[in-house]
């Protein structure tokens, strides 16, 4: 009980930790806009453009995210940036601020509509995830209008041209570094694999698990078994979901995989050797959230 209520505790505490941050940047961003109209304003009282100006902007980013969602292995944060990316491309903006502006009404309008209940449902049929959250796609889009205004802190009088040529090439680069940082945790991650025959326990379908258990078996001929946790399905009721492809995933590689109801983890720990899961979102103080 005391172990359930400090991990209970632990877990407030991660979320606490997180929305902490995310108001420190929510703030550190309204600032920045502050400064920005100003800016504009001692410069001869230059506004923002017409709400139905972004209307067009808003139609088009929805389509520049599923476009890439439906390409590029259905990553919600990758379709995010992707999707802005193509804002500061085809922005008519005529100012910074503007640019800005612009992708603040792009990225809000970006995620009213994923969390909209119907689309919710139709990206978790499509991916076959449960569980499906929008803190990925969230946490993308804050990132990504927080390195465009971290360049104009530290250059005020970088140009339209040039910031939009940064925010493009920015966009363009998430992808290899997405695939980077997955290939980095695999490499790393092989320290844990101190012997043959160990038992890895996994909760949920994660692309940096999933990469760091296939290069162990293929790459460095690490020998291990896995365990897979499942939600008790309803009776004669089945829906191919995250753990069957996971599970389709590593076993098409010759690993041994076997999966258990999330209620008989507890009787299963004697003899698990490691746990890996994958993050939703990471804490400031290094908590995680799972889906």
């Amino acid at each position: 009980m005391a172990a359930e209520v400090e991990q209970q505790n632990g877990a407030e505490g991660a979320m606490e930790t997180g929305e902490r941050e995310a108001v420190a940047l929510e703030g550190e961003r309204r600032e920045t806009f502050r400064r920005l109209r100003e800016s504009a304003s001692s410069c001869g009282g230059e506004r923002e453009k017409d709400v139905e100006d972004f209307q067009p902007l808003q139609m088009q980013v929805i389509d520049a995210f599923w476009r890439c969602f439906t390409s590029e292995q259905n990553d919600l944060a990758l379709a995010a940036v992707h999707a802005l990316g193509t804002i500061a491309r085809i922005s008519r903006a005529t100012s910074v601020f503007q640019l800005f502006v612009h992708l603040r009404a792009a990225s809000d309008a970006l995620e009213i509509y994923a969390g909209r209940e119907d689309v919710l449902l139709y990206i978790s049929q499509l991916t076959s995830i449960k569980r499906l959250t929008t803190l990925p796609l969230r946490s993308a889009c804050l990132l990504y209008q927080q390195f465009g205004l971290r360049h104009h802190q530290r250059r005020p009088d970088i140009s339209l041209e040039e910031l939009r040529d940064l925010l493009v090439a920015q966009s363009a680069k998430f992808a290899a570094r997405i695939l980077q940082s997955k290939q980095t945790i695999a490499d790393i991650g092989q320290i844990m694999f101190t012997k043959d025959q160990m038992v890895v326990l996994t909760h949920g379908r994660s692309s940096c698990v999933e990469k760091l258990l296939r290069d162990a078996w293929v790459k460095h001929k690490k020998r291990f078994s896995v365990i897979v946790t499942r939600h008790e399905e309803k009776p004669g009721y089945f829906v191919r979901t995250d753990v069957d492809l996971l599970m389709e995933s590593i076993s098409a590689n010759g690993i041994p995989v076997s999966n258990t109801s999330v209620c008989s983890i507890g009787r299963l720990m004697a003899k698990i050797d490691m746990v890996v899961v994958g993050a939703e979102a990471v804490a400031e103080n290094g908590g995680i959230v799972n889906r």
